[in-house]
């Protein structure tokens, strides 16, 4: 399977709403763009991917991992997908035996 740009963001996306963090941009009221703290972007250039999180409304950065392949990039994130829904389904048992 070929890793592109658009499967990794399709990716991050899934991420960013298991997280309950919803989009990294949207537009405030007044019509002006506000970023989403603590939602997951990645940064695309000459030397690879680089997975981010921002760190306030002014759409600050704060670097989460170095630059890599889109394929080492892929995994990253396919980690943190399955270790989240692993997470969600501990929690849904867990609600069941007590609840």
């Amino acid at each position: 399977m070929r890793v592109t740009s658009d499967t990794l963001r399709k990716m991050l996306d899934e991420i960013n709403r298991a997280t309950d963090v919803g989009e990294p941009w949207h537009r405030k009221p007044n019509g002006e763009m506000e970023s989403t703290p603590g939602a997951l972007v990645i940064d695309h250039n000459i030397g690879g991917y680089q997975l981010q999180m921002i760190c306030n409304e002014d759409g600050a950065v704060r670097e989460q991992s170095s630059y890599m392949t889109a394929r080492e990039m892929y995994q990253r994130l396919r980690g943190m997908y399955e270790a989240l829904h692993i997470t969600a389904e501990i929690e849904a048992c867990e609600e069941n035996a007590y609840g």
